[in-house]
Order: C-alpha cells, then sequence, then structure tokens
C-alpha cells in the first residue's frame, strides 16, 4: 500500500464526553484530511473510535462520511498512527503536530463519474476517487467555469456554523507545499 501519513495535529477536547480529539493528517505530503474525530472506546472496548469526516446531505438531514478508508488494512494503519500518537501525548491538553518521512505519491486506482442530468448547472458529474486502492474520497463535483467554459474540480466541504468565526474547510485536497 502507498498511502502513508506524513503529517498530522492532534487537539484534544475538553468537556464533551463524545470526543477526545480532533484530528489532521496529511497523506503522502499531498492531501489534506481534516475533521477526523478520536471518540472514547464502545462499552466493553479498550480502544479509541477513530470518526471520519462527515458532511450533512441537507435533502435527507443525514450524515455520511466524505472519506473513509476502504479495505481493514488501510483502517487498520491509520487508527496505529493516529492513536499512537494521541496516547503518546499522556493526557496534555495543548494542540501536537507530527511530522512523519514519505515514501511516494499516491496513485489514483478508481474514479467513479456520475454525470449531472440537469444540462443547465453548472455541476456537470459527480465523483468518487480511490487512492491507492485504500481510501476514497466521495462526493467530488466536477464543475464548468461560466466564464471560461473550462471543467474544475471541487472537494467535499464542511460548511462552518454560522455564529462561528471558522471558514469552511474541505475534507481532503491537495496539499499546499
Amino acid at each position: 500500500m502507498n498511502m502513508k501519513i506524513t503529517e498530522m495535529s492532534i487537539t484534544p477536547v475538553e468537556g464533551n464526553p463524545k470526543r477526545l480529539a480532533n484530528v489532521r493528517v496529511t497523506i503522502n505530503g499531498e492531501y489534506c484530511l481534516r475533521n477526523l474525530r478520536i471518540m472514547p472506546p464502545k462499552s466493553g472496548e479498550s480502544k479509541p473510535v477513530l470518526g471520519m469526516a462527515l458532511e450533512k446531505i441537507e435533502k435527507t438531514q443525514r450524515f455520511v462520511e466524505v472519506f473513509h478508508p476502504i479495505t481493514a488494512d488501510a483502517r487498520e494503519a491509520l487508527e496505529d498512527v493516529i492513536f499512537g500518537a494521541y496516547e503518546a501525548m499522556a493526557g496534555s491538553m495543548e494542540r501536537k503536530d507530527f511530522e512523519f518521512g514519505m515514501d511516494k505519491p499516491s496513485e489514483i486506482t478508481d474514479i467513479e463519474i456520475v454525470m449531472n442530468p440537469k444540462s443547465d448547472s453548472p455541476v456537470k458529474a459527480f465523483a468518487s476517487v480511490v487512492l491507492d486502492d485504500a481510501v476514497k474520497l466521495k462526493s467530488v463535483l466536477v464543475l464548468e467555469s461560466k466564464d471560461t467554459g473550462d471543467l474544475y474540480i471541487a472537494t467535499p466541504r464542511r460548511r462552518a456554523q454560522e455564529d462561528s468565526d471558522q471558514k469552511a474547510e474541505a475534507h481532503l485536497v491537495p496539499h499546499q507545499r
């Protein structure tokens, strides 16, 4: 498997019994995945739970994962690195950044594209992208520029709450060098 976490940031959460920490990881120095959550272990288990980035679907009011490992090995590798770093923080409530070495760039190993039947929409298609046969990014939009007619992609974004100063954040985006 080519996927490797090259950077990570863990921010502990106080006063929330359902969330121990927020996590951001960079994969292969190329993609940044935000809004992962470390949650307390389920009843009777000792291992914490890793929650993936979620997006609320307005039409159904349901939440769906926009990024998730598609193999058990990929999930285990992600959990091992994240939980290992979290445990190394030894109860600290300060944000901690981690850097790891890099292997090689990710490969797109599969793409699913569904064309948008609405011809007057700037959204021309919806896509899902699989990286290294290990992780899948859903809800990628293929958009057409009104001005030039060029096509470009938009990665999934989490809406910021109206009463906060937060900006909307992409769940998995090309990593800025």
